[in-house]
């Protein structure tokens, strides 16, 4: 039996130009288009330099298609840094990482700030 790839999508809104010290919002967007479930997934964010994630930001919601909903957000864990700038949620951060099913989509939006 021979079963079709896993199909992951990801996509992250541009952060635009962001003044020292000041904060601000990024949505990162990560799609299940194949026809299986993905289970114990991970989402790797690389900030750009001078950025740093903002403890207690991080909150999520879950649906089909390319836009989040405007209302069911729930607070997650924090995600844990790596390498510098990267910062990565698994299933022990975000529990829903545990399986995404086909269609479904997970936004997770959180904040950053510019050093000073």
């Amino acid at each position: 039996m021979v079963l079709p790839p896993t199909v992951l999508v990801n996509t992250n809104n541009t952060v635009s130009t962001i003044g020292n010290c000041l904060t601000r919002t990024i949505t990162a967007t990560v799609r299940n288009a194949g026809l299986l479930s993905v289970f114990d997934a991970a989402i790797t964010e690389t900030l750009p330099a001078g950025m740093t994630y903002v403890p207690g930001t991080a909150e999520i919601v879950t649906g089909t298609g390319t836009t989040p909903p405007g209302a069911g957000w729930t607070p997650t864990g924090d995600p844990t840094t790596v390498g510098g700038n990267a910062i990565v949620w698994t299933q022990s951060e975000l529990p829903a990482l545990a399986r995404l099913y086909p269609a479904q989509t997970l936004w997770v939006r959180f904040a950053v700030r510019a050093s000073c």
